[in-house]
């Protein structure tokens, strides 16, 4: 959300001008571009959110990305932001120990009736972004299946698995699975796999071998070969360009 000043942000071939009074959502592990030519105060939210039938809906093509803030809004942020204390960074590349260090630190110890709140106003704030899908109640069956992917990307998991939380025949599922995802089922399994591993590269230390294992893949070479293909990076490489990036932002912000 943005409280005052523009900022003009790329991503996903498109150009996006973040103004105050609205909300943006962008999607993880996107390549985004940001320019302000005079200053900018912004407040962000870093949220997981599953819809079934869609599985993390900031991956999902036809959402749209921004939406005016309505007073709904406003007066859900003013209670998150006095429930929520801010947490200033030492350092903001987030493969680095301090970085680690300080959000381990800045973990905030609330009641059970507090985290109730926070989470009727995080799914508040994204309620105008799902209302912009497409979404359709019969495709639910696809709830269980990515809810059986999530909770265990770490296990090996094959076809039949996957027909099976959806009661279908394995070749019917995958089709049925391609019409709506626009992947096969295996496919969506190996990207989910990679986004795990991207997200263990930027917010760990854990080599290219335990977090080969924590994703699900059988060898190291097997999960540096997937990596590549579908990121363009080695892991080792992906891990380098973000620790120059986020150098190179702290040095011109």
């Amino acid at each position: 959300m943005v409280y005052d000043g523009v900022q003009e942000v790329r991503f996903n071939g498109k150009t996006y001008q973040h103004k105050p009074g609205h909300i943006y959502i962008v999607p993880p592990f996107t390549n985004v571009d940001y320019l302000c030519n005079d200053s900018c105060t912004q407040f962000y939210l870093i949220l997981s959110a599953e819809l079934p039938g869609y599985g993390s809906i900031f991956q999902l093509d036809d959402i749209q990305f921004e939406f005016p803030i309505t007073a709904d809004i406003q007066a859900s942020l003013r209670t998150l932001l006095n429930q929520v204390d801010n947490v200033p960074l030492q350092n903001y590349n987030p493969v680095s120990l301090i970085y680690s260090q300080d959000l381990q630190q800045a973990q905030i110890k609330m009641s059970p009736i507090d985290e109730w709140q926070i989470t009727a106003i995080a799914q508040l704030l994204l309620t105008p972004f799902l209302q912009s899908l497409n979404y359709e109640k019969n495709e639910s069956i696809f709830f269980n299946v990515t809810k059986y992917i999530e909770d265990n990307l770490h296990q090996q998991i094959t076809l039949t698995d996957l027909a099976k939380q959806s009661n279908l025949v394995p070749s019917y599922f995958s089709d049925k699975f391609l019409e709506h995802f626009k992947l096969r089922p295996m496919a969506y399994l190996q990207n989910k796999r990679v986004e795990k591993a991207q997200l263990l590269l930027t917010t760990t230390h854990y080599n290219v071998d335990i977090i080969a294992d924590m994703c699900g893949f059988k060898t190291s070479p097997h999960f540096c070969r997937v990596f590549k293909n579908v990121t363009a990076l080695t892991p080792k490489r992906y891990r380098e360009s973000l620790l120059v990036k986020t150098e190179n932002n702290n040095s011109t912000g």
